[in-house]
């Protein structure tokens, strides 16, 4: 599928970019059951659901934001890097973008702010460090963040730290297409060099 994607960017004159959702909780209800939506479940979130953010989740209804996988633990982490540093190794992308937004709960409620911010900046230096790994032009690396920063910290985001990180492009996102409040000054001013959409 990556392959396809590149190949056919190139041929467009494109730039080929993956966007990776870090905690998509769509369907993960479904984990344990046999059924056609349990098969969008990765096995270590079978395999683990003591990494939950909220073990209990099965027995909430529609969509709920604490389905994801704690952050905290190293293992989680790891899942998520390898499957990017794949990415970046295998493949002539132009970039790569962290998809913080959907779903953007992360941690469990106990784990402090500032761990999860020195958690995510650890993470995103590793990202930055793979793609920098690889022959070739500088590669691009984005984040996908709430477009409004009093909602970054409790996800684990400092846009200064980021920047200094090596992230080249904030793409600041709302939940709606309608949404208009955008903190882009905010943004600005804590990466100065860096694009912001």
């Amino acid at each position: 599928m990556v392959r396809v994607l590149v190949d056919t960017c190139r041929k467009q004159g494109l730039a080929p970019f993956v966007s990776l959702r870090l905690n998509d909780v769509h369907l993960q209800e479904n984990y344990n059951r046999k059924n056609q939506s349990s098969l969008v479940s990765c096995r270590l979130y079978a395999e683990h659901p003591e990494w939950h953010i909220d073990p209990e989740h099965p027995q909430k209804e529609g969509y709920y934001k604490r389905r994801g996988m704690d952050w905290s633990v190293p293992e989680v982490r790891g899942y998520k890097l390898a499957l990017l540093t794949e990415l970046a190794e295998k493949y002539e992308l132009a970039g790569l973008e962290l998809d913080f937004l959907r779903d953007d709960t992360l941690f469990r409620d106990d784990f402090p702010v500032e761990q999860r911010i020195a958690v995510i900046t650890d993470f995103v230096g590793k990202v930055r460090a793979a793609l920098d790994a690889g022959r070739g032009p500088r590669r691009y690396l984005s984040v996908r963040i709430p477009s409004q920063v009093s909602a970054h910290a409790c996800i684990g985001l400092d846009t200064e730290r980021l920047a200094k990180t090596g992230v080249d492009m904030f793409n600041l996102s709302g939940w709606y297409h309608t949404v208009q409040r955008f903190d882009i000054a905010d943004v600005r001013r804590q990466a100065p060099s860096a694009s912001i959409y």
